[in-house]
């Protein structure tokens, strides 16, 4: 592989495999990953007003990718859109207690992933690999 670009491609293709592995363990749950992400994100947040472009922000995807993701777990009954009473211009997103009942079960795969991942590494590497994916992430802020 071309030096230049092998820590790209390392990522990508780490990505790739996360995603995937993580999309089987979910499915028993009718959820992707990207919809777990974004329900544990609702989850952890139910004391404030969630919009949509809250949503966009922290997924760091564009607002046609978040109405999809928020229609297909809407669909499913994990969550409801309403506008917002203060401005009409805005459309808050609220978990439903079904979309709750999923956090402690998504949490569990997430962990299961990441301890299958760490199992691989010993804890000063581990600890280390955390450190510089900070710095690369720094970087390409």
């Amino acid at each position: 592989m071309n030096q230049e670009r092998e820590i790209g491609a390392r990522f990508k293709h780490i990505h790739d495999k996360f995603t995937q592995h993580m999309n089987q363990k979910l499915r028993c749950l009718n959820v992707t990953y990207s919809q777990m992400e974004l329900l544990l994100y609702l989850a952890e947040h139910q004391n404030r007003k969630i919009t949509q472009k809250d949503i966009g922000e922290f997924m760091r995807v564009k607002h046609s990718t978040v109405i999809g993701i928020l229609r297909r777990l809407e669909t499913k009954g994990f969550l409801y859109c309403v506008v917002d009473e203060e401005n009409k211009r805005c459309r808050n997103v609220i978990l439903t207690q079904k979309g709750l009942d999923l956090k402690s079960e998504m949490e569990v795969h997430l962990r299961e992933e990441e301890m299958r991942i760490r199992k691989a590494l010993s804890e000063e590497e581990s600890q280390r690999l955390c450190e510089l994916l900070g710095k690369v992430l720094e970087s390409l802020e």
